[in-house]
């Protein structure tokens, strides 16, 4: 082969091995939004920043800083103003609202879609009903102001700040929309669900049962049943079913009552061992993912999101049960629906026998769109 021939080879692989190390090295966005924001600001954040940090001060637009912060995976999941303490979110428990104000004020500064803001908030149906953008821009984490929040379940939120030196006063309504506050369409909500319950890692078994910790308790003819309350329907619920064991309570899982053990599984994925499913996940335009992944995991996911569960059995034959897990977050107004197939020889074999639970996922589903006939077929009653 010609030495020019060679040589020109040798330079197109050392640029293709450059060009490998920058995208390994590359900074993640948690959304495509936080991306544009980013590459708008020019910012240049390290790639190996640590994951669930405070990135500090890394722009600055107006004379107003602009701040950075990661999530559990290492990804860059806020940039924005720095307006309000974290004890302020710590208080609510809601940091994903007030992270959201501190972004949407600088993504209105910063026109990311071409809107001005009059525009981007007609279409996002946010509106101020006393005070204005510039106004709430302007506070502090140190700033002296007192606070409301009123939370209109399934709808919006009424936030209201009052500025002590200033003795003004910004209101402002908020729509509980998922796709809004996250800053993510459903087509990328989708996608990123996909890439989260495949990462997602067991949690610990008892931060699981803490759900039930102060759950009314009663009697059934053969378990104690932790009241969970319901969701939709009577019969859609997030119960736990435990018996007593040399002095302790744990979960049923056995094969001699299935209806209670499978409730079980799919509320906590707490057992002796792993339960695998054979997940769809079902995208807008008719796409499908199968992703193999393990209950515990899909658990976490939900869990790690802020979602509370609940399960309804729809029906049991002699080798299987068929039920559905609802995912509901009430601060954002969506959930996610997963399709259950549950192979009743899993709860007698004692090791995996390579059979797994077969789901179907939908997710991030606005609470509003959720059909009512969902609700009303046939679920069945879970023996106590």
């Amino acid at each position: 082969m010609d030495i020019k021939v060679i040589r020109r080879l040798s330079f197109i692989a050392a640029i293709m091995v450059l060009q490998g190390i920058q995208l390994c090295h590359a900074q993640t966005y948690r959304t495509e939004r936080l991306r544009q924001i980013a590459s708008t600001l020019s910012l240049r954040l390290p790639a190996d920043v640590k994951s669930s940090a405070d990135l500090g001060t890394v722009a600055n637009r107006g004379g107003k800083d602009i701040y950075a912060a990661t999530n559990a995976y290492g990804e860059v999941s806020h940039i924005g103003y720095r307006l309000f303490a974290p004890e302020l979110a710590a208080h609510y428990q809601n940091e994903p609202l007030f992270q959201f104000i501190e972004r949407y004020l600088l993504e209105l500064d910063l026109r990311i879609d071409g809107k001005t803001a009059d525009v981007r908030m007609d279409v996002d149906q946010v509106v101020f009903t006393r005070g204005t953008t510039a106004l709430l821009r302007s506070l502090t984490p140190q700033a002296n102001f007192s606070f409301e929040m009123e939370e209109i379940r399934n709808r919006f939120y009424r936030l209201t700040w009052t500025l002590e030196a200033e003795g003004k006063e910004v209101s402002m309504v908020i729509p509980a929309n998922c796709q809004l506050i996250i800053g993510a369409n459903a087509v990328e909500l989708e996608l990123m669900a996909v890439r989260d319950i495949q990462r997602a890692v067991a949690m610990n078994p008892q931060d699981i049962l803490e759900r039930w910790a102060d759950a009314k308790g009663f009697r059934g003819e053969h378990v104690l049943v932790l009241d969970g309350g319901a969701y939709m329907s009577r019969y859609i619920r997030g119960d736990l079913y435990v018996s007593e064991t040399e002095g302790r309570n744990h979960p049923v899982c056995t094969p001699w009552q299935p209806m209670q053990s499978v409730s079980n599984l799919m509320l906590t994925g707490i057992a002796n061992r792993e339960f695998p499913l054979a997940l769809t996940m079902n995208r807008y335009g008719g796409k499908r993912d199968l992703l193999n992944v393990n209950l515990s995991q899909y658990i976490a996911f939900c869990l790690a999101e802020g979602c509370k569960l609940y399960f309804g059995v729809k029906k049991q034959t002699a080798t299987e049960l068929t039920g559905a897990l609802f995912a509901y977050n009430q601060q954002f107004a969506y959930t996610h629906l997963l399709d259950v197939t549950f192979p009743l020889s899993l709860l007698s074999e004692p090791k995996a026998t390579g059979e797994g639970i077969r789901c179907m996922a939908y997710v991030y589903i606005p609470t509003k769109l959720l059909d009512d006939k969902l609700f009303t077929q046939d679920f069945s009653r879970v023996e106590k």
